[in-house]
């Protein structure tokens, strides 16, 4: 049975009486349609709330954990389940399909009395939440300031080539916003270019590179010591963003524009060597190699090249490293050459991983300060190149794949055979 805001509030407020922080409850707001978008309530504050929309994974266990560590610390968190009044699967697609309008009902339901609202999301959850904070804003509301960790703001990773497009909510947002930015990401390469494009819209923007872990790190079933120890510690991160962002609360005047919702994209891709569709000549790649000494690919002029942009932090990256291995083994005598260029990491680090986890006998070059991913434009790990024997760029893909799938080697022979 559908509840209106105004009965989930007097039972927040009745209940929370008697609630003692750390403990949760569970309420709802009502939809335009008048279905239920649950939220678990933690704690009890009139000062401080923060409203926690789930990326495209959905809610963890590890976000109770998180909202029970704030609410010891005097901070109101609502655990918001945005796919649940949608019937949505739990996909990127989805958060793409929530209305603006749900998340601007959350909000609407948390600023009834004078606390101040705060909003965390991570991941692809940026997008609603930003559209919901929007449609708030331009019903005369405020919030004292947005959240986010490795947001995906972008309609989509691009194909390698294609241009990389922001969704027009970013420039049209108006917001105090505090960016957290984990370090072992594809998106720290594209951190000035979301920074400036919401500032674009004249949100204050606050950010902090978040070192040595990767995006969600705070539930990866796979965390290393540094995620699991940034993971006990990120309520001390969270707390820190809103005290930042308290000392830009101003009137906001609502950016002139329009964004127009994504009614849901396509499922996932498959994964395949595609024909490239940018510049076939490509950027300059030169190199320190592992082990010492500098490798071009202007050197290889002649050969079939498959440049692969990895990390060893990349599970996708790692996991497509022995059938690339093996492809080395069978066409490297006909012309194919492979540089693996690695993302910023050390020397020591490459070492270790080729020692313990994967041994490839192919060149790894290291591009430690990220120039030639820049060049490259890679959006995402792993991307690969394939350049034929006269240099142009025949071929590319993000993601990873199996190397000796036979769709994959058929191309590759026919590169070969080809003067």
């Amino acid at each position: 049975m559908s509840r209106g805001i105004q009965v989930c509030l007097f039972l927040l407020a009745s209940t929370f009486l008697y609630m003692p922080a750390g403990y949760g409850m569970e309420a709802f707001v009502s939809t335009s349609e008048g279905d239920d978008i649950p939220v678990e309530v933690v704690g009890r504050s009139d000062v401080v709330r923060l409203l926690w929309f789930p990326a495209e994974t959905g809610l963890k266990a590890e976000d109770k954990k998180i909202a029970v560590e704030l609410a010891k610390q005097g901070v109101e968190v609502w655990l918001v389940d945005l796919f649940a009044a949608r019937f949505l699967p739990l996909s990127q697609s989805s958060m793409d399909a929530i209305p603006a309008e749900d998340v601007s009902r959350v909000i609407r339901a948390a600023s009834s009395d004078a606390a101040r609202v705060y909003i965390f999301s991570p991941g692809r959850g940026a997008v609603p939440v930003l559209r919901g904070a929007y449609r708030w804003q331009s019903q005369q509301g405020q919030l004292a300031g947005i959240i986010l960790l490795h947001p995906k703001l972008y309609e989509e990773t691009p194909e390698p080539g294609a241009p990389a497009r922001l969704l027009p909510v970013v420039t049209l947002t108006n917001q105090p916003i505090y960016l957290l930015q984990p370090e072992l990401s594809p998106l720290r390469w594209r951190w000035s270019e979301i920074m400036t494009a919401l500032q674009q819209g004249g949100s204050d923007i606050f950010g902090e590179r978040l070192k040595r872990v990767r995006d969600r790190f705070y539930f990866r079933p796979d965390a290393n010591l540094h995620e699991d120890r940034l993971a006990q510690q990120f309520a001390q991160h969270l707390l820190h963003a809103m005290l930042r962002l308290q000392y830009v609360q101003k009137l906001r005047r609502l950016p002139d524009g329009e964004f127009v919702p994504v009614s849901g994209r396509a499922g996932k891709k498959s994964r395949s060597l595609r024909p490239y569709a940018g510049q076939p000549q490509p950027p300059e790649l030169q190199l320190t190699q592992y082990k010492g000494g500098q490798r071009s690919l202007a050197a290889e002029q002649g050969k079939v090249v498959l440049v692969n942009f990895w990390a060893s932090w990349c599970p996708p990256c790692v996991h497509e490293m022995p059938s690339m291995q093996a492809l080395y083994e069978t066409y490297k005598s006909q012309g194919l050459e492979i540089l693996a260029v690695n993302m910023a990491e050390s020397e020591i680090e490459v070492e270790s991983f080729l020692h313990t986890r994967v041994a490839v006998q192919f060149p790894i070059l290291l591009d430690q300060d990220g120039e030639a991913l820049r060049r490259w434009d890679v959006f995402a790990f792993p991307t690969s190149y394939v350049i034929d024997r006269k240099g142009d760029i025949r071929y590319a893909l993000f993601g990873a794949v199996d190397w000796q799938d036979a769709t994959i080697t058929s191309r590759l022979e026919q590169l070969l055979e080809e003067k």
